[in-house]
């Protein structure tokens, strides 16, 4: 992400550009200088770390990638209070109205304009649909707007709404399919969250959604898909996919069955406690002993 940031942060550079006549050429060179010193950071860390821990097994193998020595590092996922996570099996007396959300910070890194679109094309191919953004809108002003704009032009002024920061225990209920169009992420609470819930993810192929979605060991796997992985930056797709789970009744049952199963079984909010318990107790002895 921080990559991504610094070659899309033409403010960085524009002061001087405008000052100087710096070249494009002279542009990139520091932006490349950027990255390599957060690189060095990274290194930095590593190489004084005891232990590297990552949310998810591919962010891993980035950071050996990168420097980290292998056997000193380690996943501890996420975790979420499954109690809190209330699941009505009568569906809430809800309407038959179908609900497609999307939930997080209406950023560029989030790409919620490639769910707008896709929005645009799924209301073209399902009947009584509604589309919910629920997330802080204040964060880029501009691109708020812009995505207000697209929201109209795709003819969804009746279809979405906006509704700013929610309570997701209320919202969650109201949904048949989640969507992440992010083109970049760790590990996704939103994911975890939905899971718990028994709601079908389409996300993007980006951090560890493939993980969360398919499974991220044998056994987990075998649990099956609890949601489908798009390509970045692909409108169609994600649309593909949120209308094959609407259109099969089936398919979305699996799906949630899955979730449910995965969430429960891999992303309690007490493994992840009982993991970094075990590992503080640890070098809180050799503290003590070196005392």
């Amino acid at each position: 992400e921080r990559r991504i940031e610094i070659a899309q942060a033409d403010w960085i550079y524009s002061e001087t550009a405008r000052d100087l006549k710096v070249t494009e050429e002279s542009r990139d060179f520091f932006k490349e200088w950027w990255v390599n010193l957060f690189a060095f950071f990274s290194k930095l860390a590593y190489d004084r770390a005891d232990e590297i821990i990552s949310l998810f097994e591919g962010n891993r193998r980035v950071q050996i990638n990168e420097g980290a020595d292998p056997s000193r590092t380690r996943v501890i996922p996420n975790g979420i209070e499954l109690s809190e996570f209330v699941i009505n099996d009568e569906d809430s007396g809800r309407d038959k109205k179908r609900r497609v959300g999307f939930m997080g910070r209406v950023v560029p890194i989030k790409d919620v304009k490639a769910f707008i679109r896709a929005c645009g094309m799924i209301s073209k191919n399902i009947d009584a649909v509604e589309f919910l953004i629920m997330g802080p809108t204040e964060e880029d002003e501009e691109y708020y707007r812009d995505c207000l704009l697209l929201s109209e032009t795709e003819g969804l002024s009746e279809l979405m709404r906006f509704t700013d920061k929610v309570d997701v225990h209320e919202y969650y209920p109201k949904l048949d399919v989640l969507v992440l169009t992010s083109i970049s992420e760790g590990q996704p609470i939103v994911v975890l969250e939905a899971g718990a819930y028994g709601i079908p993810v389409v996300a993007t192929d980006v951090g560890s959604c493939s993980e969360l979605l398919h499974g991220s060991s044998h056994d987990d796997r075998l649990l099956g898909p609890s949601g489908i992985i798009t390509p970045i930056c692909d409108p169609e797709a994600t649309a593909d996919a949120v209308i094959s789970i609407l259109k099969d009744d089936r398919l979305r049952r699996q799906l949630s069955k899955a979730a449910r199963t995965r969430v429960s079984s891999y992303y309690q909010m007490e493994n992840l406690i009982a993991e970094y318990q075990t590992l503080y107790n640890r070098y809180g002895k050799e503290i003590r002993w070196q005392v």
